[in-house]
């Protein structure tokens, strides 16, 4: 088997912990396709569709293609930290269901001739556990000291003891390593899921496109009229401060360049595209629209740790599915 998307997160620059909680998902989650019979048409795709009536351009990034006898399967890979993956009626897969930025994908597949025939969300539990105490224990108990001296294993990985004159007290990196890819191993249900069956029939597409059509229409009008009103209602939305929030307030100059500096965008971004993203954030809060689509402004601050841990793990996918889609493991469908 084909382990570049091992390497992607080995040679990473994660800290050694998050290193760890990478590779374990990462090692085992093949394992959760072995089944799936389609081919791999790419990933990362790019989509650039004209919106009928307008100058604008709906512009973004499906995950991953596939193709089977049925039609083209998109694949949506979604990372989370809370709750059980396992549960199919979890208010959270009830959102994914209607979610806009799948009814988006579908419209522009469908615009340009080769419709998406269904969606499958591969969603995968983030690993939340933090390395732990190590107890002496019974001789030869799994996850104990003893099993160290007396096995040379911990959680049934193998152990370099290097130069320990005994095993630590609390789990070092590659201890804790062996001892969540144990558990993801043996319950592997409770880290990976795929929620499929998610369809968009031809009446949901056309409202959709109704509805983009119409933000686009307001993203003008409020160009046109300097209309970049706050919704202070979401301020404080998912339980933290909205990044312009000092902006807003006035305690802030979107001039200083010590606290903000110039906003690139993606590859595909653009002054008339319209990416899932742009529109739900223009329909989220105008203000928040203005300083970041129109002003073009960021604050200055370091990559947080969980984006940082997403972008490793999705290339690592990204390599995978590439390496799948060539055949070289011989699970692709001949």
């Amino acid at each position: 088997m084909d382990v570049a998307h091992l390497t992607a997160i080995s040679e990473s620059d994660l800290p050694d912990v998050e290193k760890k909680k990478a590779l374990a998902l990462a090692t085992y989650y093949p394992d959760q396709w072995k089944k799936f019979d389609a081919d791999v048409v790419g990933a990362e795709i790019p989509i650039a569709v004209e919106l009928p009536g307008t100058d604008w351009t709906f512009v973004g990034k499906i995950d991953l293609l596939c193709r089977d006898p049925r039609g083209l399967i998109m694949i949506e890979h979604k990372t989370r930290s809370t709750s059980d993956v396992s549960k199919p009626y979890d208010p959270y897969y009830q959102k994914l269901s209607f979610d806009a930025q799948i009814s988006a994908y579908h419209l522009a597949q469908f615009a340009m001739g080769d419709p998406i025939e269904r969606t499958i969300y591969d969603v995968i539990k983030k690993i939340t556990t933090k390395p732990k105490a190590i107890p002496m224990g019974s001789e030869g108990a799994l996850g104990t000291r003893s099993e160290i001296m007396e096995h040379g294993t911990y959680y049934k990985g193998v152990v370099q003891l290097k130069n320990w004159q005994e095993p630590p007290a609390k789990e070092t990196p590659g201890l804790y390593g062996n001892r969540i890819a144990w558990e993801v191993r043996t319950d592997p249900a409770k880290y990976f899921h795929q929620y499929s069956l998610i369809h968009r029939n031809r009446r949901q597409m056309a409202d959709f496109a109704k509805q983009l059509t119409q933000i686009c229409e307001n993203i003008d009008r409020a160009t046109l009229d300097a209309a970049w009103y706050q919704n202070t209602s979401n301020c404080f939305s998912y339980g933290s401060k909205c990044e312009y929030f000092d902006l807003c307030l006035g305690i802030s100059d979107p001039d200083d360049e010590e606290k903000w500096r110039e906003r690139k965008g993606s590859s595909i971004s653009g002054s008339r595209s319209i990416s899932h993203s742009k529109a739900t954030c223009f329909q989220s809060c105008r203000r928040k629209y203005y300083w970041r689509y129109v002003k073009k402004i960021e604050p200055r601050k370091p990559e947080s740790a969980a984006l940082h841990f997403g972008s490793v793990f999705h290339e690592a996918l990204e390599k995978f599915w590439a390496n799948r889609k060539g055949g070289d493991d011989g699970a692709s469908k001949k």
